[in-house]
């Protein structure tokens, strides 16, 4: 199986749309490759500064 690393950020983020709001929900960079990579079914790991 193939192996990932991923370095990138991770952080709460507050997100406010016309439909709702919400506060500390995950995002960054990081988060979001780490879902990328999942449908591929990589083994993963993150590095970050949170």
């Amino acid at each position: 199986m193939n192996k990932l690393l991923i370095v990138g950020t991770v952080a709460f983020d507050a997100i406010e749309t016309p439909f709702g709001k919400t506060d500390k929900i995950l995002g960054g960079a990081g988060t979001y490759i780490g879902l990328s990579a999942s449908f591929f079914r990589l083994q993963s790991a993150i590095v970050s500064v949170v």
